[in-house]
């Protein structure tokens, strides 16, 4: 049977990036290794009975070979699977010149031209520093919070790095167990960028990651990443760099490969849990619908930013 720790877990309603409210159900989220599964195809998760006052069983990015049923009535349960997705990483076996080659010549140059603009507007200064051991995490949770609380994803997404002791902590027991890389990007003395990754095993994962908004122009994010890699190259420590759920330009852009992913929910069969299940559905087709509306009539990317100069 398949078993994890019990938690609280937030099933939100949202419209895009705004969400509308949420739902909080006692669930179990089942614990496993996304690099086992690169190399190997393996069926979907069957339903196990759910223990007394658990509402959930999730299987959080779970490698699929082909699209599921969005809803599926089961004997006790209902399955669902609100998303698919590829789930983008790189390998980090080889030389970092051999992993440039896998760009086309027209990325490799513009890559060249977003470090040299970065590199001009910080006097021609490409600072950055790298963060693995113990004593660096202080400083690193401190100058990445900095940038952290300017961002978007923590004032519209609630997604920031968390600003509390538990996780500097937690950051801190990794990096005694050699378990995490962290990078912070400068322009001048100015923090402009973070990215934070915890491992498992020989997998970074690409945790948390953000930059402020007043360098946006100067391509931080992608600055940050490309001296990252390189750093993580030549390190020759790590095999995986795992950018986790959920796509996006960046991630495809960076990844050498990629797996077709679903996030699998089997709810108690309650025709509370169904009501629940069939309006979280409708209302994410309404969102997509939506965003195809936006996009057809050139709204979106407009419609985006003032949401986050808002936010």
């Amino acid at each position: 049977m398949a078993t994890g720790p019990i938690s609280l877990l937030p099933l939100r309603f949202r419209i895009g990036e705004l969400t509308l409210f949420t739902a909080t159900l006692p669930a179990i989220t089942v614990p496993f290794r996304f690099s086992d599964f690169l190399d190997q195809e393996v069926p979907p998760p069957d339903f196990d009975p759910l223990p007394e006052g658990v509402q959930i069983r999730l299987f959080r990015s779970y490698p699929v070979t082909q699209p599921l049923p969005r809803i599926q009535l089961l004997p006790g349960a209902i399955r669902y699977v609100p998303s698919l997705y590829k789930r983008f990483f790189t390998r980090l076996n080889g030389a970092f010149a051999d992993y440039l080659k896998h760009f086309s010549a027209k990325s490799r140059s513009t890559l060249t031209r977003k470090l040299r603009r970065f590199t001009e507007s910080s006097n021609g200064d490409l600072r950055w520093k790298k963060y693995g051991t113990r004593d660096e995490m202080e400083e690193f949770h401190r100058l990445a919070r900095e940038i952290s609380a300017k961002t978007y994803q923590e004032r519209l997404l609630d997604a920031g790095l968390p600003a509390d002791e538990a996780y500097l902590e937690r950051l801190q027991a990794l990096a005694s167990r050699d378990q995490v890389r962290a990078f912070i990007l400068f322009h001048q003395d100015v923090p402009a960028a973070y990215l934070c990754c915890p491992a498992v095993d020989d997998s970074l994962l690409y945790e948390y990651v953000g930059y402020d908004p007043q360098f946006a122009h100067l391509s931080p994010g992608t600055v940050l990443q490309y001296v990252a890699f390189e750093s993580l190259f030549a390190e020759n420590r790590f095999k995986i760099f795992d950018f986790t759920e959920g796509e996006g330009p960046h991630k495809s852009f960076f990844a050498t490969q990629s797996l077709l992913c679903a996030d699998i929910y089997f709810f108690r069969r309650t025709w509370r849990n169904l009501a629940l299940v069939r309006s979280h559905d409708t209302l994410l087709r309404s969102s997509a619908a939506l965003v195809q509306i936006l996009n057809r009539i050139g709204a979106k990317a407009y419609l985006k930013k003032l949401i986050r100069q808002v936010a």
